[in-house]
């Protein structure tokens, strides 16, 4: 069944039959094991992802996909994957497991605010049912929020995951977990779409936002499972033509369209069991809040 739905995956993505082939320009899939990664857990796998990455990004291909094989745990350090990139479309196929590195050293004389970010790429689109786990326990016992009398805590830790002027691009059927701090920030993409992600993190973790959105225009978020130790979705400033729909998040419900250039705002409040108190928490939020919407 597994091989079946790989199958499926890799001919949605790339539109052809052809095996997987070795890392090198102008092949059809870049597995990150051919570009020399273990997958086992425990060696640092970043080279690979950053050579796996050129690769799909210099191609000459009109859809590149970058291939995490399943049955495998990459241990991979703070990286950046740079565009614009060559084909049109550039696919991030994720079917095994991707890990952060446990230790907050390892971002010393590096940028702590993220672990993995997608920068200027057009045309992505990351999916699969792998699982992306920022391994953020370390960083919370440091935390000022959980700890504010601990000497040397820290306000800053890493976003799992950041999309930074990513345009005509979407991040589906992917599992996040303990990120250090939230775990999709999207910032400056324009026609971008999450559907069918769960994301989850222990309900004392701090500042652990799921989703975080920021001068965006034209946005979906819908059919996923958030559950965070804070704010499900938080929305910041410069957001135009934004749709919320079917989230879970925690034990609520919701929905919400947002209509930024009338300057209007309608809730749509879901049937079920928690009905009254979701439709609760969105006049609240309403009245209260035009940045954040907490869920937990």
């Amino acid at each position: 069944m597994v091989d079946a739905v790989i199958a499926v995956l890799l001919l949605v993505l790339a539109s052809s039959s052809s095996p997987i082939l070795a890392c090198s320009i102008d092949e059809l899939y870049f597995n990150v094991i051919n570009c020399g990664a273990t997958g086992d857990g425990g060696t640092d796998d970043s080279q690979a992802f950053v050579e796996a990455w050129d690769a799909a990004c210099t191609s000459s291909l009109e859809s590149a996909t970058l291939y995490v094989p399943p049955e495998t745990i990459f241990l991979v350090h703070p990286l950046i994957f740079h565009g614009p990139c060559n084909p049109p479309i550039i696919n991030f196929l994720i079917l095994g497991t991707m890990v952060a590195p446990e230790s907050p050293s390892s971002w010393d004389e590096r940028d702590a605010s993220q672990w993995m970010a997608f920068m200027n790429i057009d045309g992505l689109n990351i999916d699969g049912y792998g699982v992306v786990d920022g391994k953020g326990k370390s960083w919370w016992d440091q935390s000022c929020r959980n700890h504010p009398l601990l000497e040397n805590c820290t306000t800053l830790a890493p976003t799992a995951w950041k999309f930074l002027g990513c345009n005509d691009s979407s991040v589906r059927n992917v599992k996040f977990m303990n990120s250090a701090q939230t775990h999709v920030a999207v910032k400056g993409c324009n026609d971008f779409i999450i559907e069918n992600v769960i994301i989850e993190s222990p309900e004392n973790s701090p500042n652990t936002d799921g989703i975080h959105i920021q001068s965006s225009h034209h946005l979906l978020i819908t059919n996923s499972t958030i559950a965070c130790g804070d704010d499900c979705i938080s929305i910041g400033d410069y957001i135009s033509d934004m749709e919320i729909s079917n989230i879970q998040c925690g034990v609520w419900t919701w929905s919400w369209n947002q209509h930024w250039k009338f300057r209007k705002r309608r809730k749509l409040c879901t049937s079920g069991k928690h009905s009254n108190k979701q439709c609760h928490l969105q006049r609240n939020f309403q009245r209260s809040s035009d940045q954040n919407m907490a869920g937990n």
